[in-house]
């Protein structure tokens, strides 16, 4: 009960701030939201930052967030003493566009072919 719970917030919050960014960029709002998320992924309690890192790369998967601020946010939790915390931000930003590298791979693999013959 509690996950499903969760999940809906979740999913509610990032639909809120999409919205709020849907027309245009509300610099106001999103400074504001920024700043708490950048405290509470400061935080020492593991879930609460895996929870608010999360919020965080989806709205910059969905370019609702895509600016520097954002990027600092997650580069942040690169840092935290949670194993479970920085070694989700480091794969994020590492790989922040999968479906362009899968690509890529596949291209460079035809290429490789094409040149061994």
């Amino acid at each position: 009960r509690d996950k499903l719970l969760r999940k809906t917030l979740h999913q509610q919050i990032v639909a809120d701030i999409k919205t709020i960014n849907k027309k245009s960029r509300n610099d106001q709002i999103n400074r504001k939201l920024q700043a708490f998320m950048f405290k509470m992924i400061q935080d020492k309690d593991e879930t609460l930052v895996k929870r608010a890192l999360n919020v965080t790369m989806e709205l910059f998967r969905c370019n609702a967030w895509n600016d520097a601020q954002t990027v600092n946010m997650i580069s942040l939790a690169c840092f935290h003493a949670s194993p479970n915390v920085y070694m989700m931000a480091c794969r994020f930003l590492l790989n922040s566009n999968p479906d362009d590298e899968d690509e890529n791979d596949n291209d460079n693999e035809g290429d490789e072919q094409n040149g061994d013959e």
